[in-house]
C-alpha cells in the first residue's frame, strides 16, 4: 500500500511532510495532507480538507482541494471543489474550479465549471463544462467552499 521511493534527509524527513490529517474548527480552512515526494501510494484517498500530491498516487482522490505539484503523479480519478495541476494526472478529473499550470500534463477528461489552462500545459481529453451546481449533493465534504477553503 505505502512504499518509500528513496531516503530523504531534508525537511520532509524531519517531520515536515508525509500524510497527515487533523480536524479544523468550524469555519476555518480545513486540514492539509501531503503525500511527500518520496512516497508512493496504491489505493484511494479521501478527505474534507486539502490534499497535496508531491509523490505518486495510483488510485482515486476525493477532497475539497487537491494540488498535484510539479513532480507529482496521479494515475486515477480526482473529484474536488478546487484542483490545481502542476505535475501529471492520468485519469478523469471532476472539479468546480480547475487550473492546469504551465508544464503540467493531464491525460483524461476534465469536467469543470471554471477551467484555466496556462500556456505550455498539455491536456489530452475532453473538457466538458458544467453549471455551477453540478457538484450539489455529491460533495463528501458538505457545502460548497469559498476559494480560501472556508465554508460560506
Amino acid at each position: 500500500m505505502f512504499s518509500r521511493l528513496k531516503r530523504d534527509t531534508g525537511p520532509r524527513a524531519r517531520g515536515h511532510g508525509g500524510a497527515s490529517a487533523s480536524s479544523a474548527p468550524a469555519g476555518a480552512p480545513a486540514s492539509l495532507s501531503v503525500i511527500a515526494a518520496d512516497t508512493s501510494i496504491s489505493g484511494d484517498i479521501g478527505g474534507n480538507g486539502e490534499i497535496r500530491i508531491e509523490g505518486e498516487v495510483r488510485g482515486s482522490i476525493v477532497a475539497a482541494r487537491v494540488a498535484v505539484v510539479e513532480g507529482g503523479y496521479v494515475s486515477g480519478s480526482i473529484f474536488a471543489e478546487f484542483l490545481r495541476v502542476e505535475g501529471t494526472v492520468e485519469g478523469p478529473v471532476e472539479a468546480m474550479c480547475v487550473t492546469i499550470a504551465r508544464g503540467a500534463h493531464v491525460l483524461g477528461n476534465v469536467t469543470h465549471n471554471t477551467l484555466t489552462i496556462e500556456p505550455g500545459a498539455t491536456v489530452n481529453g475532453r473538457r466538458p463544462w458544467r453549471p455551477p451546481n453540478f457538484l450539489d449533493g455529491r460533495r463528501p465534504w458538505g457545502e460548497p467552499l469559498l476559494a480560501d477553503g472556508r465554508k460560506p
